[in-house]
């Protein structure tokens, strides 16, 4: 490697993590820090401190302006995934949008967007068709699984709690324009005219 490679090879690399930590255009609302990360024009607060059944976590980010996290590809995924690890995650998993409680077997995003991505575990969603197919209506991202999707109880069942951080997904604020001022033209006027000798009225 040459030292001008050695050089603009750290440089390229500050320049990318800048780009994809930069939260100017995140919603106001939301709490500048670690916890707020950038990718692909979506914002994502990690609310992975605090722990909360399905709807609590959903009601959260509803509340905050966006949704429970989507995941619409294995590009998303793996940020979400290499994110925690900056973060030092160390819980089981975080909560999906993704739930079939309206149709049982049916997994749809609780935002509406289309399911066009899944990383399911084998063997998963297991509560199809079973015993606890009406228990597990929700979606856990498994960290400890490698990222892998299991259906999980959406809350407590049997007094055994189902509480699990969660992510919050947010739309980037428009990029600012400038707009340039229109530059008024000078206005014009008549030109004067002078009558000469001959044009003069004789009374």
């Amino acid at each position: 490697m040459t030292s001008l490679a050695i050089l603009i090879l750290p440089l390229l690399c500050l320049q990318l993590a800048a780009a994809q930590t930069d939260v100017s255009r995140c919603p106001i609302n939301l709490k500048r820090g670690p916890t707020l990360q950038s990718f692909e024009e979506q914002c994502y607060m990690f609310e992975i401190h605090h722990h909360r059944d399905w709807a609590h976590a959903n009601n959260d980010c509803v509340a905050k302006g966006g949704v429970l996290l989507t995941l619409h590809s294995s590009t998303e995924q793996n940020f979400i995934m290499s994110t925690l690890g900056s973060l030092n995650f160390a819980g089981n998993g975080v909560w999906l949008g993704l739930t079939d409680q309206t149709t049982e077997g049916s997994f749809i995003w609780a935002d509406g967007s289309p399911v066009d991505y899944t990383y399911w575990a084998s063997g998963q969603p297991a509560g199809l068709g079973g015993i606890a197919a009406a228990q597990e209506d929700c979606t856990l991202m498994k960290y400890r699984d490698s990222g892998h999707w299991h259906d999980y109880p959406c809350s407590a069942v049997l007094f055994f709690p189902e509480d699990y951080g969660w992510i919050c997904k947010f739309n980037m604020l428009p990029a600012a324009t400038t707009t340039q001022e229109p530059v008024a033209l000078p206005k014009t006027q008549a030109p004067i005219v002078t009558p000469t000798p001959s044009e003069s009225v004789v009374v």
